[in-house]
């Protein structure tokens, strides 16, 4: 004696369902990736890289010696 659910609902619910079997398959998929570039972002900032500055510029070897000239003529 379950009352008739319309239609619009049933296809509302198996979107729902729909997006929920996708996201868990996307986690499933992806979360050892994450887990291992979070494992690496922690490995590199206990190696004292800053990885929260992303706007700094990977300079060449010329670029960084001349900057390591400048800041020592001062």
């Amino acid at each position: 004696m379950t009352p008739q659910v319309p239609e619009k609902k049933k296809v509302s619910y198996l979107r729902l369902t729909n997006e929920c079997n996708s996201l868990m398959s996307q986690l499933t998929t992806n979360g050892p990736c994450v887990l291992a570039m979070q494992d690496l972002t922690k490995r590199a900032e206990r190696a004292g890289i800053n990885v929260d500055n992303n706007d700094n510029l990977i300079l060449s070897e010329q670029e960084q010696i001349k900057g390591y000239l400048d800041t020592n003529r001062n």
